[in-house]
């Protein structure tokens, strides 16, 4: 009987094609779990936003006597100073091809619409931000919602939202 030493080349082969199937699940898992990790950034980021335009919101209401944002258009963010920023316009889809942003607002951007670069925030602008009066403002209980929104472009491709419906206590204006 013959007692053979070492590995086959079949073994080998075996071996090889074990352990290049767990580094390809391994790169593949891992790949999904950074892409997963950056989209809960980015909504968390946006969501962040949003939430400093809710603060600035609730600081504003509490020194106009009753009469928060009556601004003439739709659509606006604010500023961290507290200021209003009026947009002309803010279509359902703030990522149509035809629409750029504009640091001057009274500057139609694309279609009849206008958007301030004032809005896009974020370290390199990419939240769009939108806050819509949605009440009828008539009626105490129907007083000063607001619809936040924030839209951007998703890291792979794609697009991302995060909406915010929210009613200013009464005791705040």
């Amino acid at each position: 009987m013959k007692r053979s030493r070492g590995d086959t080349l079949i073994e080998v082969m075996i071996a090889l094609a074990i352990i290049s199937s767990v580094i390809a699940v391994s790169y593949a898992t891992a790949s999904k779990a950074l892409l997963v990790g950056r989209a809960a950034q980015e909504r968390t980021e946006a969501l962040k936003l949003l939430e400093g335009q809710i603060e600035t919101l609730k600081a504003n209401a509490a020194g106009s006597g009753g009469s928060i944002f009556t601004t003439s258009s739709a659509s606006f963010c604010l500023r961290s100073d507290g200021s209003i920023v009026e947009q002309s316009s803010v279509p359902d889809d703030l990522f149509a091809d035809n629409l750029t942003t504009s640091a001057d607002s009274s500057t139609p951007v694309g279609p009849g619409i206008t958007y301030d670069f004032n809005c896009a925030l974020g370290t390199d602008g990419r939240y769009k931000i939108s806050i819509v009066r949605s009440d009828s403002g008539s009626g105490s209980s129907l007083r000063n919602i607001f619809t936040l929104r924030a839209r951007w472009d998703r890291l792979g491709g794609g697009k991302d939202e995060v909406k915010i419906y929210y009613k200013l206590h009464e005791v705040l204006y």
